[in-house]
Formats: C-alpha cells, structure tokens, sequence
C-alpha cells in the first residue's frame, strides 16, 4: 500500500500564484474577443474588474501618453479604445454602486 498524503501549503500556494498569472494575463485575450463580438462587454468588464479597478488607480501616476500596464497588455491585444471603454463602463459601474452605497 502507498501512502497518499494531502497536498500541503507549498502546493495550494503554487496554484493560487499560477492561477492568479493565468488570470491576469487571460485579460489580453479576452479584449481581443470583445472586439471580435465572441465575449459580451458587460460580464467581461465584471469579470475582470479587478484588473480595471487597477488600471484606473494607475491612470494618475503616469506620464502624459503613458499607460499602465494592464491597459498595455490589453492594447497588445487589441485597441487601445477599446479598453479605455472598459476603463469607462467600470468607473461608470463604481460610481453608480458608490451611489447605491450612500
């Protein structure tokens, strides 16, 4: 008989951090699918709010022209007005949950 041990700390870790790079870097192909109409713009912004949440923090501490880096990788990907409309749909989202919220 073999013993069969539970998965311990190191390995949950190893999932956790592989999944959450997986994560992030599925955002540059889901924009792409956006803009080619295969994903719906709205559940995609959910899924990914996190990530534009992110973007938006960024936007004032870059250099005029500059972008974050998510909104980089997602430009890679496709447009970058693209997602500077999921920038503005989320920050729309915030606002109106913000005022739910009050």
């Amino acid at each position: 008989m073999t013993s069969r041990k539970k998965p311990g700390v190191a390995f949950w870790a190893t999932v956790g951090l592989v999944g959450l790079v997986l994560y992030v870097l599925s955002f540059g192909p889901a924009i792409w699918l956006v803009a080619h109409d295969r994903l719906p713009t709205k559940p995609t912004s959910i899924v990914f709010r996190p990530l534009l949440i992110e973007a938006i923090r960024e936007i004032p501490n870059w250099p005029p022209g500059g972008r974050s880096p998510v909104l980089w990788w997602a430009s890679v990907w496709d447009s970058p007005s693209l997602c500077d409309s999921l920038v503005g749909s989320t920050m729309h989202g915030l606002a109106m949950l913000l005022d739910e919220i009050k």
